[in-house]
């Protein structure tokens, strides 16, 4: 029972972390044109994209948050696969010393 649930929580984990990295490959986030009350922009660099100027570096750091979350998730679905497989035989090991 706890096997099979550690199993399902894997693969959800697993499909979480495969949907999270492949968000951070094709996230963009648009430039924001407008200038700020005081005249001052911080830097950018822009790059053309299908649906207007994409602002590179909040585009990165959208795609790290994204890359942080799916190394999470996976790191949670191996952690559950690893000790669905653990339980049965440190239960038979458990079974042969009592």
């Amino acid at each position: 029972m706890i096997v099979t649930l550690l199993n399902a929580l894997s693969a959800m984990a697993a499909f979480t972390a495969a949907g999270l990295w492949w968000r951070s490959t094709v996230i963009a986030v648009p430039f924001d044109h407008e200038i700020p009350e005081d005249g001052w922009r911080p830097a950018a660099i822009l790059a053309s994209g299908p649906k207007g100027d994409i602002d590179v570096f909040k585009t990165q750091n959208a795609a790290n948050a994204l890359n942080n979350r799916a190394a999470k998730a996976a790191a949670l679905a191996a952690a559950c696969q690893g000790t669905a497989i653990a339980l049965p035989i440190l239960q038979d090991m458990f079974h042969a010393l009592v």
